[in-house]
């Protein structure tokens, strides 16, 4: 089986929730989207929206650099201090929703500077706008861990929340041992075929 083979294989069974970025269980149950047997992050689907708004604005110049520099940082500003792990966690998912959102069509602002013809200026936002992500992902980090650690399904084997990847993963597993076979390969332990 090459490459290309085993990623499709792995998205046959797990793309109902590669892009919810979160377990599927109660206390997550507001911070995921669910159309069908799709799981989305939320928070994640209003930031790409707000990309694509932003990118739109940037590509057809109704978004300029002499016009919007002061109102971006003040945005900018507002944003990050609205999405403060110590803050973001208490406020009404609509809210939540519009700062992704607003983070999404912020986060194209190095777009609009690179069509204006301020490639260095651009270069600078998406570093800026990268350390500010990295930054913002380690605060953020424990935070989730610690809710996990709360929950009263810890110790009991693989919780709710992922039960769903459990069985998909499993799922796959399977498949993909049953393929390898198929196609000679010996389970020795090292990496050999027939």
């Amino acid at each position: 089986m090459n490459p290309i083979e085993r990623k499709l294989l792995w998205w046959r069974h797990t793309w109902t929730f590669d892009w919810a970025h979160k377990p599927l269980c109660g206390p997550y149950s507001g911070d995921v989207l669910r159309i069908g047997r799709l799981h989305l992050c939320r928070g994640c689907a209003a930031l790409w929206m707000g990309f694509f708004v932003g990118s739109a604005l940037a590509l057809t110049k109704v978004i300029t650099v002499e016009a919007h520099v002061v109102p971006a940082a003040a945005l900018f500003v507002t944003i990050a201090a609205l999405s403060s792990p110590a803050w973001y966690g208490r406020w009404p998912r609509p809210m939540k929703d519009g700062l992704r959102f607003a983070t999404g069509v912020l986060a194209t602002a190095p777009l609009a500077l690179f069509v204006a013809g301020e490639w260095k200026l651009a270069l600078m936002g998406i570093l800026f706008l990268g350390a500010f992500y990295w930054a913002f992902t380690r605060i953020r980090a424990p935070r989730r861990l610690a809710k996990c650690e709360s929950c009263a399904e810890l110790d009991q084997g693989v919780c709710s929340g992922y039960a769903l990847q459990t069985e998909a993963i499993r799922g796959w597993e399977e498949a993909a041992a049953t393929r390898f076979m198929a196609g000679g390969f010996i389970p020795t332990g090292k990496r050999g075929r027939r």
